[in-house]
C-alpha cells in the first residue's frame, strides 16, 4: 500500500498579522460550523476513493490558526480521517499549528485525546516590540504560559516558529530571541526570513517610511549566527529553515519531510493543495464558495461529475516531477538529493541528468558531492544562503 500525508487547512484567524498574505480571514467565525462540517464531507469523499490505496502516516492541521477554532472541530476532523482513511496509528504524526494566545490546559488535553502529538507554536519573537510590529496578538509572557500548558498536559513534542530579518531588527535581539526560545525546551525550531509581501499593512508602512527596508545582509548574518549557535546547542539543521533536537528520538517533522522528498499528499479545505499521482490539485480559496461547493456534493455523485471544490488541476510531466524532486530534495541540507532514490524513481542517475549544473555549482562552492553508501549532492553552508539561485538550475524549461 502506498503512503500519503494529509494537510487540512483552517483559514480562520482572530486577527490578521501585519505581514501575512496567506489565505486566511478574520471576522468570519459564523462560517466555522459549516466549514468544519463540509471539511469532514470532503475527507469522506476522498476516503471513499483512496482508502484501499493509501495509508496515512501524517496529518498536518494548518492555517490560518487551527488553535483558534473550538477543540471539538479538531476532534471531529481527526476522527473523520480515522474513519475514512487507513491512518497508521498509533505511530502517525499529527501536528497542529497554534497561536500561543489560544493554548489553554483544556484545549491541550482535548487535542491530545484526539491524537495530536506535535504542536507548532507561532512564537515569531521573544521581543514584545517586534511582536507588536508584526501584528501578533500574543506577547512573550503568553508563549511561556502556552508551553507550560503543553507540558502540564504531557505534550512534550513542540516546534517554535521564529522570524528574522525584521525592519530595524538587531543581531543581538535576534540572538536573545533564539536563546529564550531554547530555554523553553522545544524539540524543533523553524526559522524564516521575513518576506515583505505586497498589499500587506507592513509593506505599506515600509513604503511610507514608517519602518526601514529590511537589510538582506543583516538577515544573512542572523541566519549564519543561528546555524552556529544551534549546532553548539545540539540542534541538527536538517532542512534550510528547520532544526531538530539531537537525541534518541527523531524530532524531524515527518509531514514536511514528505514535501521535501516530493511524496504524495492530500489537501483538504479552502485553498488546500494536493499531490496525488502525476497531478496537483488546488481547491477554491473563498470560504463561502468552498462550503457551497462541498455542500452540494455527495459520495453518490462520484463517477458522475468532478468534485466541484477543486479550482485547478495541473498534470505533471516526468520532467516536472524530476525537477521538483531535485529542487525539494536539495532543501534537505544533511540528507541532500540522494542518487539511489533518484534512480529508483526515474531510472536515471542525477549525476547524468544534471551533470553540467552539478559541476558548475560545485565549482562555485554552492554544492558538494557526498560519496558513500548513498551518493548525494547537497548545499554547502554558502549554498544555503543562495538556495533559490541553486534550485533554479535544476528545473526544466
Amino acid at each position: 500500500m502506498k503512503e500519503a500525508g494529509i494537510y487540512i487547512h483552517f483559514p480562520f484567524c482572530k486577527s490578521r498579522c501585519r505581514y501575512c498574505d496567506f489565505n486566511t480571514s478574520a471576522g468570519m467565525e459564523d462560517f466555522i460550523p459549516d466549514y468544519c462540517a463540509n471539511l469532514i464531507q470532503e475527507i469522506q469523499i476522498d476516503g471513499n476513493i483512496y482508502k484501499d490505496e493509501y495509508a496515512i502516516p501524517t496529518i498536518y492541521l494548518g492555517g490560518g490558526t487551527p488553535s483558534y477554532l473550538p477543540a471539538k472541530c479538531m476532534e471531529d476532523v481527526i476522527l473523520a480521517v480515522r474513519n475514512s482513511f487507513n491512518l497508521l496509528a498509533p505511530l502517525a504524526e499529527i501536528s497542529l499549528e497554534a497561536n500561543p494566545a489560544d493554548i489553554t490546559p483544556e484545549k491541550c488535553e482535548r487535542w491530545q485525546m484526539a491524537g495530536v502529538n506535535r504542536i507548532s507554536i507561532g512564537m515569531q519573537s521573544a521581543q514584545d516590540e517586534e511582536l507588536e510590529l508584526l501584528g501578533r496578538r500574543h506577547r512573550f509572557g503568553e508563549i511561556c504560559k502556552a508551553v507550560a500548558a503543553l507540558r502540564s498536559a504531557g505534550m512534550q513534542n513542540f516546534n517554535l516558529d521564529l522570524i528574522f530579518g525584521l525592519p530595524g531588527q538587531k543581531l543581538t535581539t535576534w540572538q536573545d530571541s533564539l536563546r529564550k526560545a531554547l530555554e523553553l525546551g522545544p524539540t524543533h525550531l523553524s526559522l524564516y526570513a521575513l518576506a515583505v509581501e505586497e498589499a500587506t499593512p507592513l509593506a505599506a508602512d515600509i513604503q511610507a517610511g514608517i519602518y526601514p527596508v529590511p537589510d538582506d545582509d543583516v538577515a544573512a548574518e542572523m541566519y549564519e549566527s543561528a546555524m552556529e549557535y544551534l549546532e553548539s546547542e545540539s540542534f541538527e539543521q536538517y532542512e534550510i529553515s528547520n532544526w531538530a533536537r539531537n537525541g534518541q528520538v527523531d524530532y524531524r517533522c515527518r509531514h514536511n519531510l514528505l514535501y521535501w522528498r516530493n511524496r504524495e499528499y492530500f489537501g483538504f479545505g479552502a485553498a488546500a493543495h494536493s499531490h496525488i499521482g502525476m497531478q496537483r490539485k488546488a481547491n477554491v480559496t473563498n470560504i463561502a464558495n468552498y462550503i457551497h461547493a462541498v455542500k452540494g456534493f455527495s459520495t453518490q455523485d462520484l463517477g458522475k461529475q468532478d468534485f466541484p471544490g477543486v479550482a485547478e488541476i495541473t498534470p505533471l510531466s516526468s520532467l516536472d516531477d524530476m525537477g521538483e524532486t531535485a529542487m525539494m530534495g536539495l532543501r534537505l541540507v544533511r540528507e541532500g538529493l540522494r542518487d539511489d532514490l533518484f534512480q529508483e524513481r526515474f531510472g536515471k542517475s542525477l549525476f547524468t541528468v544534471y551533470e553540467q549544473p552539478i559541476w558548475e555549482l560545485t565549482q562555485l562552492g554552492l554544492l558538494e558531492v557526498v560519496k558513500g553508501e548513498a551518493n548525494a549532492i547537497r548545499l554547502t553552508k554558502r549554498g544555503r544562503l543562495l538556495g533559490n539561485q541553486v534550485f533554479l538550475r535544476f528545473l526544466f524549461d
